[in-house]
């Protein structure tokens, strides 16, 4: 059984927490979502995720990573999110609310080094490591 709210007290699940935090109020906006335990993504590569065309609202993020993800506040993401809220029996994993949308995958033309996630303290000293090595 998924608990029903984190320590914090947010709703569990990055979807469950989103419908929350946004409370459903603001149909027609996008959100960029970017994961705090990735600080290697460069700047270009949030910027694409803005960049491309998207007439159908359809949600956005790179191939073998759902984050980040540009999420455009569509009529049918609320409606998906808003199920995923109230309905337990409902898949409230971001890959089937992604699959729901028809997300549009972009293709990794970045390096795979700004993906890396930082958990752990044992990371994050590589990754200072990787950050002050000389070039």
């Amino acid at each position: 059984m998924r608990p029903a709210a984190s320590p914090t007290g947010f709703p569990a699940g990055p979807t469950r927490r989103a419908a929350h935090c946004l409370g459903i109020h603001y149909p027609g906006r996008d959100l960029l979502i970017v994961p705090v335990d990735m600080p290697l993504l460069a700047a270009g590569t949030l910027a694409a995720l803005l960049a491309a065309s998207n007439a159908a609202q359809r949600p956005r993020h790179y191939a073998g990573y759902r984050l980040p993800l540009w999420l455009p506040l569509s009529p049918a993401a609320i409606r998906a999110i808003a199920t995923r809220v109230t309905d337990p029996a409902a898949d409230r994993s971001l890959a089937a609310l992604l699959r729901e949308l028809g997300a549009e995958t972009l293709p990794l033309h970045r390096p795979e080094t700004e993906f890396v996630t930082v958990n752990t303290p044992t990371e994050w000293a590589l990754i200072v490591q990787r950050l002050i090595a000389p070039c």
